[in-house]
């Protein structure tokens, strides 16, 4: 009889330990997965930050080769070529800039024979030349202080020289020149823009200063 009241108090202690066992292993198992979510969580952060700078390093590479001048085994920089390239530009705007000074009107000095005879005999007979002896001299004025002249038909465009009163034209044998402060230049018919050319020959000298 007192082993069969013993039993439910033995059934009673029996299920209060399980029950206090298995709670303990339910607070175990949850602190393991914690623990187990913790460590998988910093990991993937640590992932996260190094491909962060990976691709930090590798923008910074492409930064550093897209601004970086290669020199390797490219042709040298031509700087005269370049020069040149600029030298043509202020001159396209410096033909901009050209002020005209002054102008007036001479008549050629014809110095060839056979050219006087015919203009001559034109004369008398009543008949005029289509070909003007004036001659139109404008005076022009360039930043640079260019010196040359351009020459068509009866105009002639004069850079670098100074109007005055003794300024000359003259033709001889097909040829014009033109004489300025004592100096002699020889012109060619021609639009574009051409370097005086100063005589220098005595006979040539001789017979226009004659």
């Amino acid at each position: 009889m007192q082993f069969r009241r013993k039993i439910p108090t033995f059934v009673f202690g029996l299920s209060i330990g399980l029950l206090i066992g298995v709670v303990f292993f339910l607070f175990k198992i949850d602190a393991i997965f914690s623990k187990l979510k913790s460590a998988n969580s910093s990991d993937k952060i640590t992932v996260i930050e190094q491909k962060l700078q990976d691709n930090e390093k590798k923008e910074k590479a492409r930064n550093k080769e897209r601004f970086k001048i290669k020199t390797g085994n490219q042709a040298k920089v031509n700087y005269k070529e370049v020069d040149s390239i600029i030298n043509a530009d202020e001159e396209i705007v410096n033909i901009a800039l050209d002020q005209l000074v002054s102008t007036r009107t001479v008549k050629i000095i014809n110095l060839s024979d056979a050219e006087r005879q015919d203009t001559l005999a034109e004369n008398i007979a009543g008949v005029h030349s289509i070909s003007s002896d004036s001659y139109t001299l404008e005076f022009w004025r360039t930043p640079l202080n260019s010196k040359g002249y351009r020459f068509y038909k009866n105009k002639i465009m004069l850079y670098g020289l100074n109007d005055h009163s003794n300024i000359l034209l003259y033709k001889l044998d097909g040829k014009f020149f033109i004489k300025s402060f004592e100096v002699i230049y020889e012109l060619q018919t021609n639009q574009d823009f051409q370097s005086f050319v100063k005589v220098s020959n005595p006979d040539l000298l001789n017979k226009l200063n004659s």
